[in-house]
């Protein structure tokens, strides 16, 4: 979704799926949800509505916006049914079983990377189908710094995944999720809005900036001003 789209609009839309979470422990694990709650996951949807319904398309034909458009929104879609799964998941294993967490981290990280292997290959396979032979070939100094500089990314998204999903599992247990998924998926979306604009120039239409206030509101609302009126 962040590489199709938008990142600022994709992280909000991946960020949002705690609404869904919230829902779900309200009704399976009867956690209270009082009016500020329900009036900020109606204002959500309204957010999500807006950042998505004209979603920017960059330099492309008109003949391929529509299609463009529908592809990131399945993507969105995804990220946002998945990233809401992981906090329902992570609840239910530190309301039953939270002194073995570390075994569940090393678990789930040897699936995920078993998972990223087999994705990867299946996506070399479709990629040389589609791809043009190139006839001109890359400086060896370029191609070795851009493997340099492809490791230390690659390095770095695996310590700082590591320490984000160990808090986030711990957190879940120990906090209430109208408080804990607000505060903690709004600091991302935060940082992601900054990142858009600065570091990859993102721009928005006048709807999806009324969209994006309305979700940060809305993060307010289910908080309950993030548990200050608690």
């Amino acid at each position: 979704a962040m590489t199709t789209g938008p990142i600022l609009v994709a992280s909000l839309l991946g960020c949002s799926s705690f609404v869904l979470t919230t829902v779900f422990n309200a009704v399976y694990w009867k956690e209270k949800i009082d009016a500020f709650e329900v009036s900020g996951i109606l204002l959500m949807l309204v957010a999500l509505y807006l950042i998505t319904m004209k979603a920017p398309c960059g330099q492309r034909t008109e003949e391929n916006k529509k299609k463009f458009r529908r592809v990131w929104i399945i993507y969105c879609i995804f990220f946002f049914l998945f990233a809401a799964s992981v906090g329902i998941i992570f609840k239910f294993h530190q309301t039953y079983d939270r002194e073995n967490t570390n075994e569940m981290m090393i678990v789930s990280s040897f699936v995920s990377a078993t998972i990223f292997l087999l994705v990867y290959f299946i996506s070399k396979i479709f990629s040389k189908k589609g791809e043009p032979e190139k006839s001109e070939t890359v400086p060896v100094a370029e191609v070795k710094k851009e493997r340099a500089v492809l490791m230390g990314l690659m390095v770095a998204a695996g310590a700082i995944s590591c320490v984000y999903n160990r808090l986030n599992v711990y957190l879940v247990g120990v906090l209430p999720s109208a408080l804990f998924n607000p505060v903690f998926n709004g600091s991302i979306i935060m940082l992601a809005s900054v990142a858009g604009r600065i570091v990859f120039k993102e721009k928005l239409t006048k709807q999806q900036i009324i969209g994006m206030c309305c979700g940060l509101l809305a993060i307010i609302l289910i908080s309950n001003f993030f548990g200050l009126c608690r």
